[in-house]
This record gives C-alpha cells, sequence and structure tokens, in this order.
C-alpha cells in the first residue's frame, strides 16, 4: 500500500514493497501521486516492475 503525505505545496506519494526497493516521487496535486502510486503497485503485482536505480548510476566510462 502506497502512502502519502502533504509535502511543501505538493504531494509526495511513497510506495514500499517487500522484496523491492522504496520508491518516492513528488506531484503537484494529490490526485496524480495516487494514480502514480496505484500503477506503480499495478506492475509489482504483474511483475512487470524494473528499477531503474542501477542504470541511474551506471556510467557509460
Amino acid at each position: 500500500m502506497a502512502s502519502l503525505r502533504q509535502h511543501g505545496k505538493g504531494w509526495q506519494a511513497r510506495v514500499r514493497r517487500q522484496g523491492y526497493p522504496d520508491i518516492t516521487k513528488s506531484f503537484q496535486s494529490r490526485q496524480d501521486a495516487e494514480r502514480w502510486a496505484r500503477a506503480l503497485e499495478s506492475e509489482m503485482d504483474k511483475g512487470q516492475f524494473v528499477s531503474i536505480d542501477q542504470a541511474k548510476r551506471s556510467t557509460l566510462a
């Protein structure tokens, strides 16, 4: 289950699932945060979720 909290003028969504990394993202509206969190949880349920954290840290050098 995702948790939502007001963060300054916007909203922050945090998705925490066992076996997956914690993922946090900020949005301007609560509705956008809820929509993103539901989509991410759906990907995790279907087994289609791919973490891009390692790709962000990798360099081509």
